[in-house]
């Protein structure tokens, strides 16, 4: 991540300049066939991300459980992958997300999420930092997320929510604290 640490919420002319470079990116055919997840800074600076197999298991695994809840509950909405969001600091993009049945609908033609889905999960990958993670946290509860829940590489999740650390999910309280990927 960038230096630059956010010191309040972006105006409507910054947001819809970062929605306008993450659309340039998203069109441009040399970047679409890179093996490594891109976002973006406040600046417009694109930061790579490489992926190993590890980090894809366990999203695969998080993305069939949570869309299992999601059915079984009734919750409707839409269970994403990679899924990008316009933060205080960029479009950062969230491992996977669960956007509400009214953000699936309002979001159904947008290049990147104007707020956070009600759910952000990140899987945290050797290149990550603490201060990394905790950052993309804060960013995910500016732009609006309920919940964000940070998955180790041994598939540990931990739940937060804007009062802090839970001991497990209040939208999916049935999602386990552990995820195999095995």
């Amino acid at each position: 991540m960038g230096e630059r640490i956010p010191d309040g919420v972006a105006d409507a002319a910054t947001r819809e300049s970062m929605i306008a470079v993450w659309e340039r990116l998203c069109a441009d055919p040399q970047l679409a066939g890179l093996p490594f997840k891109v976002e973006t800074t406040f600046e417009g600076k694109i930061i790579m991300s490489p992926a190993n197999l590890r980090h894809s298991s366990l999203q695969g695994e998080i993305v069939g459980l949570l869309h299992s809840l999601v059915r079984e509950s009734g919750a409707g909405g839409r269970v994403m992958s990679e899924c990008p969001v316009v933060t205080d600091d960029g479009v950062k993009v969230a491992d996977v997300a669960w956007l509400s049945p009214a953000q699936a609908d309002a979001f159904a033609d947008k290049a990147a999420a104007p707020e956070a889905p009600q759910v952000c999960i990140e899987i945290k990958s050797p290149s990550n930092s603490k201060k990394e993670m905790d950052l993309k946290r804060a960013l995910y509860f500016a732009a609006g997320a309920k919940e964000v829940w940070i998955c180790d590489e041994e598939g540990t999740l931990t739940f937060w929510n804007l009062g802090g650390r839970i001991k497990r999910s209040k939208v999916f309280p049935l999602f386990p604290g552990l995820v195999s990927f095995s």
